[in-house]
């Protein structure tokens, strides 16, 4: 096929293409392109060594419903009228 510069790479050289090939480029790829261009730099990588003390935190109030209710102070319309 003329004019497709990469066929050749996208096609096993023993077989003649015999249909051209679809490539679906989705809508999320510039997000998705800037998230793994974001994800190798420093500061991101100083902040993920944080993230399992965070996460820790969480899992601690997820497991522990109740606690949250002991900690916090509660709105005025949730105190016991009495």
């Amino acid at each position: 096929m003329p004019g497709l510069p990469l066929l050749k790479q996208c096609r096993d050289s023993e077989k003649s293409p015999t249909t051209p090939r679809a490539v679906f480029i989705s809508d999320y790829r510039v997000a998705y392109d800037q998230l793994v261009a974001t994800s190798h730099t420093d500061e991101f990588r100083q902040e993920m060594k944080l993230r399992p003390q965070i996460e820790r935190i969480i899992a601690g109030r997820r497991r522990r419903p109740l606690r949250r209710r002991w900690e916090s102070p509660a709105p005025a319309w949730t105190l016991p009228m009495g």
